[in-house]
């Protein structure tokens, strides 16, 4: 084979996959974020891929005309304490006993 078969030979190979293919593949599968990320993370260990990544690419493929799934959102703070009403006082001195 020589030089030129072999520079002929790749350009007619599939192109080989990178992290924004991974990432679209998987939106418009109707993968969450958190879902796309791990799929990425799992075929590219060593990316610095984030959350906001993979929403970026979501965002893209809405700008360029597709079709995006909706998917349901985590919905983080619902786990999270809810912080005190504003002006609250705790403990004894902050008359929080109801038994009183």
């Amino acid at each position: 084979m020589t030089a030129k078969d072999a520079n002929v030979a790749a350009k007619t190979e599939k192109p080989k996959r990178n992290i924004g293919a991974v990432a679209r593949e998987a939106i418009l599968a109707g993968k969450t974020n958190q879902e796309a990320l791990d799929l990425v993370k799992k075929e590219f260990p060593g990316a610095n891929t984030t959350l906001n990544s993979i929403n970026w690419y979501r965002n893209d493929l809405r700008k360029k005309g597709h079709k995006v799934p909706k998917v349901a959102r985590s919905n983080a703070k619902a786990d999270a304490p809810a912080p005190a009403a504003k002006g609250a006082k705790k403990g004894a001195a902050g008359g929080d006993d109801l038994t009183k």
